[in-house]
């Protein structure tokens, strides 16, 4: 995917806004265009439990290749759908 416009579809935009505006974090591996979402580990980390590997796979893939990662960051909300394609170029 090197020198490509990253493309995605209405429906990964309206699950990646949804799990933003539920405090996750996402991340889109710049090559494959996978998303990897996981909580936000400085606003629920507390409420994270230690016990379960259940968020251990996400967290530990963005970590180990952060470099190969772009984050989506939530926006306020007065942008809309639209104004969240345009902002990522599509």
């Amino acid at each position: 995917m090197k020198n490509e416009v990253m493309r995605l579809t209405d429906k990964e935009i309206a699950c990646i806004s949804q799990d933003l505006d539920m405090g996750m974090v996402c991340f889109i591996h710049r090559e494959t265009g996978e998303i990897v979402i996981h909580p936000d580990l400085v606003q629920f980390g507390d409420y994270i439990d230690s016990d379960t590997d259940l968020w251990d796979e996400p967290i530990n893939k963005v970590k180990q290749g952060r470099e190969d990662f772009v984050q989506i960051n939530a926006m306020e909300s007065y942008y809309t759908a639209q104004g969240f394609r345009s902002v990522v170029g599509i």
